[in-house]
């Protein structure tokens, strides 16, 4: 993502982007009310089937048929979202990385990064419940120390809660994270 880019997605939150936490280890892990966990590293692989794939603490992915693009010829970052390509004709491994920072807030990290074909719609649900009063948004994490709300410029992403669980769609895979703040009425975030 290029630097004016971000500087546009942060420009229009009314959070601001935020940081990703690092996967916690060692002392983090030990230090005193910390709700830190350590990294689970799992292996999903999607084969062009409609299905859903579960992944680390109770967490899940949703794909449609044929959604993942073919990661050698469509190409990755802002801008191609929502550009054509061709699906991926070959079962694809993908390595995902799920913990919890200091706060109890997920963080999940996709590898390899790749795109979702326009017009098919994959959702990311994460176990991650913010309780009443407070509202939820799973960022996209462009880099290891940026991460943006990407339904400031596209509805179509804004997170949902439901059944203890926040959940939204995504046209990507890479990182992302769950950031919590009170809700509307509350005069918080």
């Amino acid at each position: 993502m290029t630097a004016p880019a971000l500087a546009i997605l942060a420009a229009c939150s009314d959070v601001g982007p935020t940081a990703p936490a690092s996967a916690p280890t060692g002392a983090a892990l030990l230090s005193k009310g910390s709700k830190a966990t350590a990294a689970q590293v799992d292996t999903i692989v999607y084969d062009g089937r409609a299905r859903t794939l579960p992944f680390g603490d109770g967490h899940k992915v949703e794909f449609a048929a044929n959604a993942v693009c073919d990661p050698a010829t469509s190409g990755y970052g802002i801008g191609l979202w929502d550009t054509p390509c061709a699906p991926a004709t070959a079962p694809i491994r993908f390595i995902v990385t799920s913990w919890r920072d200091a706060s109890g807030r997920v963080q999940v990290d996709f590898s390899p990064d790749v795109r979702f074909v326009p017009g098919t719609v994959e959702t990311l649900y994460l176990n991650d419940n913010p309780g009443k009063a407070k509202r939820a948004t799973i960022q996209w994490c462009a880099s290891a120390t940026l991460c943006v709300d990407e339904s400031l410029t596209d509805p179509t992403l804004a997170t949902r809660i439901s059944a203890g669980r926040v959940e939204r769609r995504i046209k990507h895979f890479s990182g992302y994270n769950v950031v919590f703040g009170f809700g509307d009425s509350e005069g918080g975030l």
